[in-house]
């Protein structure tokens, strides 16, 4: 009987010993950080079980272990409870349970002491923000021990048939201030980034007024906007009172991102009828994809309550099926256009790639394939964002082809205008020295032929020798000498002699510098130019004297007509009427030059520079 009762007494002790052995103590000591690896358990039950029903399973051993500080439960259809058992082993101290899942329906936390269950907190999306113990995106608890008080914790995490995942910690309050610092000064950081790409797109877009620039400014904001909901701030700052929605709108985020990268990759790679076979795909999955999101912000706008499991459970799949399908149409696409050698589509290429890797890192890390510690919900921020830099680089690159073939583009536009200006003015020359041939062979010889017959009529006489001689004048302009072989100096030389002659100013011309030949489009302009100023002397001055200069700088030629006559009228302005000289400034600034006019009653000073090297951009020449 004895050898049974011991028998009895040391199998009950070594039961009680394996049991108390599964449910370890975390012993906070004078640190800041305390490791949950292998110290807490999660239970997980269909049932909706009260507190104290929970302790009971937990007792019995239903629980399970981690092994890890993230918890990863995937799409998980029950409600999970997690377990520590806390014992101060110093002088009285808070620490802060956290748990980093911002958009959890139900966190509720319950303490046991001396058999007695508190409430510590009942909050989660389900309820407005301001349920929270601690204002921060995620989940953090503040739990006050007494002097080597022991103490049993149990937190109910519920958020059926969506993904159920976070990082597990219990930290010092000031080490819990120090880490919610440094993440909203990393997300801070994140989004200064994202709006100095969206300044640099819009001053891009002032500057070519092209739309991919207003694309990517859209899709960048969303990408924020994602971002954003991601890490629970729109929940904590923007909508505090709207419960039950935080993932619909981070499906509504996600959805329009997906949309706005569908359409700005088609305008980016050019994508349309005449050079893609995937026009329409990209097409309509873009909208599609923009008109889930719109269904989802419908129902995130309506719906203040858990959405059914089987809506929710259909909904993932179907998005799931809907990013599948956006990926294979990116990928055929761009396939099909680094075949044709676009460039950009090898950049967006790898930008998109990112993406793709950082969703299957998090992916793996959702199912238990991989753990990463706290950063499994960070691959898809730094991938997306790594996407955003890459694509920036991208759209700089873009604009620097652009700005490149826009002036390839102007100059030959500049050349086609100037081959044209060039043509014209042949034509013009051509025509003038046809009416100067006219003029000379037939009308002046026949007006010679009719003096001879007027020898005896004085007054007659004289009136024919002053046509004959205006004839002589027209013709000698219409047709000058030969720039090709006189040159302008010469030539103009010889057009302030003759208008000496017929005019009784007396014409000083003065050319000083090294001559420098001049292209010969240009010198034949500014021999008509010249040639009007001096007719406009004659004509309107009513001078006595008058200079023309051509001084050859080292860049530049300096043309000078100054005169002693009576100038212009008051108000004077570049107008078309009377002496034209609208028509010669605009001549002036198509060599790249500027027309001055100096003018008073002693007299006007016209004068303008030329640079040797500029060409004419459009407009007609004299």
């Amino acid at each position: 009987m004895k050898s049974i009762w011991l028998f009895l007494i040391s199998s009950l002790a070594v039961v009680y010993s394996a049991l108390s052995q599964e449910l370890h103590t975390i012993h906070l000591n004078d640190q800041e950080n305390w490791s949950v690896r292998g110290k807490a358990y999660v239970y997980t039950t269909a049932k909706y079980l009260k507190p104290e029903e929970v302790f009971e399973q937990v007792y019995k051993h239903k629980a399970q272990i981690i092994t890890n500080t993230y918890l990863g439960r995937g799409y998980e259809p029950k409600s999970c409870w997690l377990y520590l058992r806390l014992k101060n082993n110093a002088s009285e101290r808070t620490v802060v349970f956290t748990f980093d899942s911002p958009d959890l329906h139900y966190f509720e936390v319950f303490r046991k002491s001396a058999k007695l269950i508190d409430t510590l907190a009942l909050t989660g999306d389900a309820r407005p923000f301001v349920s929270r113990p601690l204002s921060v995106n995620y989940f953090a608890i503040p739990i006050k021990l007494q002097p080597f008080e022991e103490t049993e914790i149990l937190v109910l995490i519920d958020k059926r048939y969506e993904y159920v995942g976070g990082y597990i910690g219990l930290t010092s309050p000031d080490r819990f201030y120090k880490n919610t610092k440094y993440a909203f000064g990393a997300f801070m950081y994140i989004l200064g980034i994202l709006c100095i790409i969206i300044i640099f797109n819009f001053f891009l877009w002032l500057s070519l007024r092209d739309s991919v620039h207003l694309l990517f400014m859209a899709e960048v904001a969303s990408v924020g906007f994602l971002i954003c909901t991601v890490l629970g701030y729109d929940f904590q700052y923007l909508w505090p009172n709207l419960t039950y929605r935080s993932s619909i709108i981070s499906t509504i985020a996600s959805g329009f991102w997906g949309g706005l990268t569908i359409f700005l990759y088609r305008k980016a790679y050019g994508i349309s009828k005449e050079n893609s076979h995937y026009i329409s795909f990209v097409t309509g999955i873009g909208w599609l994809t923009i008109a889930c999101a719109c269904a989802a912000l419908l129902i995130a706008l309506l719906a203040d309550f858990p959405l059914p499991s089987y809506i929710i459970i259909y909904g993932l799949r179907c998005w799931e099926v809907l990013l599948l399908i956006q990926l294979l149409i990116f990928v055929g696409a761009t396939i099909e256009q680094i075949r044709k050698r676009n460039k950009v589509a090898i950049l967006f290429a790898v930008a998109k790639g990112s993406v793709v890797i950082g969703v299957l890192l998090s992916m793996f890390c959702r199912f238990g394939l991989l753990t990463t510690g706290n950063f499994n919900n960070g691959w898809i921020i730094f991938s997306v964002l790594l996407e955003q830099v890459i694509l920036s680089f991208g759209m700089t690159i873009r604009y620097n082809q652009f700005q490149q073939q826009n002036i390839a583009l102007q100059l030959n536009l500049a050349k086609a205008r100037v081959e044209a200006a060039n043509r014209v003015l042949e034509a013009q020359e051509v025509e003038r020295r046809r009416l100067a041939s006219d003029l000379h062979n037939d009308i002046g010889t026949s007006l010679v032929a009719l003096r001879g017959m007027l020898d005896n009529h004085g007054e007659a006489s004289t009136w024919l020798d002053k046509i004959i001689t205006d004839v002589r004048l027209v013709s000698h302009n219409l047709m000058p000498a030969d720039l090709k072989d006189l040159g302008l100096v010469d030539a103009v030389g010889e057009l302030t002699r003759r208008m000496e002659e017929v005019s009784g100013i007396s014409f000083l011309f003065i050319q000083a510098g090294i001559y420098r030949a001049l292209d010969p489009t240009m010198e034949l302009n500014l021999y008509r130019i010249i040639q009007e100023l001096t007719t406009n002397v004659t004509k309107h001055s009513l001078a006595s004297e008058a200079v023309i200069q051509l001084v050859y700088h080292e860049d530049v030629l300096n043309v000078t007509v100054e005169d002693n006559g009576k100038g212009f009228p008051g108000n004077y302005q570049l107008r078309s009427e009377g002496i034209g000289l609208k028509s010669i400034n605009s001549h002036i600034k198509d060599m790249g030059g500027e027309l001055i006019v100096d003018t008073g009653t002693k007299g006007t000073t016209i004068y303008f520079n030329i640079p040797y090297n500029y060409m004419m951009p459009d407009g007609d020449s004299f």
